[in-house]
């Protein structure tokens, strides 16, 4: 009875801590890019730079959005790198980014607060980008 009272809490501490799923109504938006390196740069630095110092700083002034890293491993995309956005609603998203043609005074203001972050990035390297914002169903 004690073995089985242990693996029942334990079952619905891993479902609260890993149950999260994405909602309807949410958005996600893949930028595939295209890195050009700074003199000097490897990948493997500049995806370590966004990974560990760029994506965690977003996240953590970013409300209602969370950003993640991406390296393709099959198919088309294999070896290409990209960064995901996932806001919990259009609402978040239209809060940041109103319009396809640039974000809003708000985001720009987060941007204005991370600059140093954005200028180290800029150091070793550049980035074009293609993107789809999907909604979910």
């Amino acid at each position: 009875m004690k073995r089985l009272m242990i693996v029942t809490a334990f079952l619905l501490f891993a479902g609260i801590a890993f149950g999260q799923t994405l909602k309807k109504g949410g958005v996600i938006a893949i930028h595939k890019m295209d890195v050009t390196l700074a003199a000097g740069v490897t990948m493997d630095q500049y995806m370590d730079f966004m990974v560990k110092k760029n994506i965690p700083t977003l996240n953590k002034e970013v409300e209602g959005v969370k950003f993640f890293m991406l390296e393709g491993d099959r198919g088309e995309g294999a070896n290409s790198v990209a960064f995901m956005v996932w806001c919990e609603s259009l609402e978040v998203r239209n809060k940041y980014w109103p319009e396809e043609s640039g974000p809003s005074d708000e985001y720009r203001a987060i941007l204005e607060k991370v600059q140093p972050l954005m200028d180290e990035l800029d150091k070793l390297g550049t980035y074009t980008r293609v993107y789809t914002e999907w909604v979910i169903k």
